[in-house]
């Protein structure tokens, strides 16, 4: 996002991302996003910021802000 590699707490613009992230590949990044309300792993049920589908490794998520019931 526009502010990767910032602390969350001191930072101006922010890449808002209304949903989630759902991970099927391996060494992903995702750093510097506000991510609001969350996603469910298919779309529906339960919901998080960041879904990571099972067997998948090497991820780094850092510098984000997590609002709402993510």
């Amino acid at each position: 996002g526009i502010a990767a590699g910032v602390d969350p707490g001191v930072r101006g613009l922010e890449s808002e991302l209304t949903g989630g992230f759902r991970l099927f590949a391996n060494d992903v990044v995702i750093d510097g996003f506000k991510i609001v309300e969350g996603a469910g792993p298919a779309g529906i049920g339960s919901k998080s910021a960041v879904f990571m589908a099972t067997g998948t490794t090497g991820h780094t998520i850092e510098n984000n802000i997590l609002e709402g019931p993510a």
